[in-house]
């Protein structure tokens, strides 16, 4: 039996792992990208490819709490 498993470079070490039955490799490719998708490793990687300061982290998580709360308000009148 083969695996196909991608390391998440985090500290919690999760990987994804995938087996490989009946030499069906192109499948087992298709439920590896699917596990990406859902678990946002793309996302992820992205997000690390460049620094980004605390403040600015800290400025967006802000921002977002803000609209959401601003939409709630407003579905509620």
């Amino acid at each position: 039996m083969l695996y196909i498993s991608i390391y998440q470079y985090n500290l919690n070490l999760n990987m994804l792992i995938v087996k490989v039955r009946k030499k069906n490799i192109e499948r087992a490719l298709k439920e590896l990208k699917s596990k990406v998708i859902k678990t946002r490793q793309n996302s992820e990687i992205n997000a690390r490819s460049e620094y980004t300061k605390k403040s600015i982290k800290r400025r967006k998580e802000i921002q977002k709490a803000t609209y959401i709360q601003k939409i709630k308000s407003q579905s509620i009148i």
